[in-house]
């Protein structure tokens, strides 16, 4: 499963690794992508190249500006090869899986100030 980490008001870069290899006939440097949302169907679509300088597994840069439009949760993806230039997708998908999109946000602890220890009994 990918995790990818959005932050609105500073966009994030995501560094996710797939092995795209496995299943190709011919390998290529561009890839396109498309994700769905599981419960809205929304779709985000974009190509990317490959930065990997090695064969076992392909690294991709994603910018978490392209899903500011889309809800959090749950997507299908799929991936296909691309064209050199990045700009048509070629031939069947390659690979399919889940991503979960998340807002970066901090986590803040709530802090409890001391209960009163006095209290009032009555028996009955």
């Amino acid at each position: 499963m990918i995790v990818i980490t959005r932050n609105i008001a500073n966009p994030i870069t995501n560094v996710i690794f797939l092995t795209l290899y496995e299943m190709q006939t011919s390998k290529t440097a561009w890839y396109h992508f498309k994700f769905t949302n599981r419960i809205t169907n929304d779709v985000v679509q974009f190509f990317k190249q490959d930065i990997s300088t090695k064969l076992n597994y392909q690294k991709f840069e994603i910018g978490s500006d392209l899903f500011d439009d889309v809800d959090t949760g749950y997507f299908t993806y799929e991936v296909k090869g691309a064209n050199s230039t990045g700009t048509a997708a070629v031939g069947g998908v390659i690979e399919v899986g889940y991503m979960n999109l998340l807002n970066d946000t901090t986590f803040e602890p709530v802090n409890y100030t001391e209960q009163s220890n006095q209290f009032k009994t009555y028996n009955g």
